[in-house]
């Protein structure tokens, strides 16, 4: 995220952005339950727009994600 978005997460406009961008994921994900064909239209339509480049994921299957990339760096026993 940008610094400004950062910056308005705090915010009152930046909650309610928030919230509503939640809803509209919920909402979207209800239909995407309740209607087996709609899910699979969905799929359909994202096979289509993928066309031949394929998905290909960031990380390889085997590969942990980096979950203590903020951690500062520890020292060890001589001060190092």
């Amino acid at each position: 995220h940008s610094w400004q978005a950062v910056a308005c997460g705090g915010t009152t406009i930046g909650r309610k952005g928030m919230l509503l961008a939640a809803d509209i994921l919920a909402a979207s994900a209800w239909d995407l339950i309740k209607s087996p064909a709609l899910l699979e239209q969905a799929k359909v339509d994202f096979k289509r727009r993928l066309g031949e480049s394929g998905y290909r994921p960031l990380m390889e299957k085997d590969q942990k994600p980096p979950l203590e990339y903020r951690l500062p760096a520890r020292r060890n026993s001589s001060g190092e």
